[in-house]
């Protein structure tokens, strides 16, 4: 790419990353009149056009805003990013369980705030990817002595036995796993729509893969992250090759669009195991990706463009890493035509801090531009 390319890049990663700087709740900058607020440090998740209506970030959102912040303060030597981003830690900190009196629950993630009566999983294994990201970039040992917490906990109580699958939703009221869409806490049987296992959830394995490296704790990787991969392999055995499979997180076995990582997890094995299944399969979800994406470069479902842009970049990173060409033009044109069309979707004309570099999402294709979300920011 030439300069004049580069600098378009970075001034709108710049300017997403100052919509998180702006709209971060602080002292200095309140979301409203009241003082000392338990949100300080908390990001916006979304704000609607029109109403304005909006809400703060989860800790999925939380931690992704968060190591955004850090490597753009890394890349650009902008301190204030950086900053916005370790204050962003004491939230992410706020919203795991360390009450000894519930060790079912020691560990584990709240949703959204510390009152919360329950727990994504999958949302909670990318809030502890926050805590291994700033154990890489401070080097404090509690971010991993945290890491590690969640991890015991998710592999004792918070996924399936076999497989170390997560489960949809932890229960802290009942202080138990389940995979029912719609259940209602706290009551004493299993209630709502059982959930599909879907590939999505495999996502989650990354915080094994991270937190078995930084610890070096093998129990993390053969225990932890092996039988989730075979599991995710499985999927892929059976499912692969059916496009009708493809939905969203809960409904099917396979992911439209964005498959919250899982794809990239099947890289960590890859790079840690060197199995051949995860390469074939590496390889046929790439062909899958292509045949997905839009003649602009857009992608089907929730901030699917911009996770399968990150995932053609770690498929590029592997072929070199390991040299193998199967797809890589082809990739490297979606990844330039996605990239591109991604710059479509920030908000750039309107003079107010909640919208103002933000990326509008939650829509197929980024075809509605109803609310600036975190997801594709």
């Amino acid at each position: 790419m030439d300069p004049k390319i580069k600098a378009r890049w970075l001034a709108h990663v710049t300017t997403a990353a100052n919509w998180y700087v702006n709209t971060q709740c602080r002292e200095d900058n309140l979301w409203g009149p009241v003082h000392n607020l338990a949100d300080d440090g908390r990001f916006i998740y979304e704000v609607f056009k029109g109403s304005n209506w909006s809400r703060g970030s989860g800790v999925w959102g939380q931690a992704l805003a968060i190591m955004d912040l850090i490597d753009v303060g890394a890349r650009t030597k902008n301190s204030k990013y950086t900053s916005a981003g370790l204050e962003g830690a004491r939230y992410l900190k706020s919203l795991q369980c360390l009450d000894a009196r519930m060790p079912e629950c020691l560990g584990a993630m709240w949703e959204h705030i510390p009152l919360d009566t329950t727990s994504l999983v999958r949302d909670g294994c990318t809030g502890c990817y926050g805590f291994n990201y700033l154990y890489a970039h401070t080097g404090e040992a509690d971010y991993l002595e945290r890491a590690q917490l969640f991890c015991d906990w998710l592999m004792k109580y918070g996924a399936k036995k076999e497989h170390c699958w997560p489960y949809l939703v932890f229960d802290f009221t009942r202080r138990k796993g389940h995979s029912f869409i719609g259940a209602d806490p706290g009551q004493n049987k299993d209630s709502g729509t059982e959930g599909v296992d879907g590939d999505w959830q495999a996502g989650g394995g990354l915080v094994l893969y991270y937190t078995g490296l930084q610890s070096g704790k093998e129990k993390y990787l053969e225990e932890g992250l092996r039988p989730m991969l075979d599991k995710l392999v499985q999927i892929y055995d059976e499912h692969g090759a059916n496009p009708s499979k493809a939905g969203w997180h809960g409904k099917t076995p396979l992911t439209l669009g964005n498959d919250d990582f899982a794809f990239i997890t099947l890289t960590a094995g890859f790079r840690r195991w060197r199995d051949e299944r995860y390469l074939d399969h590496l390889k046929k979800r790439i062909q899958a990706h292509l045949g997905w994406m839009a003649s602009d470069g857009s992608y089907p479902n929730f901030g699917a463009t911009f996770v399968c842009s990150i995932e053609h970049l770690e498929y590029l990173r592997l072929a070199n890493e390991f040299g193998f060409s199967d797809h890589v033009d082809a990739v490297k044109a979606a990844l330039e035509l996605s990239a591109a069309y991604g710059l479509t979707q920030q908000e750039r004309n309107l003079n107010d801090k909640f919208f103002y570099g933000g990326l509008y999402g939650q829509t197929s294709y980024g075809i509605e531009r109803d609310r600036i979300h975190h997801r594709s920011t």
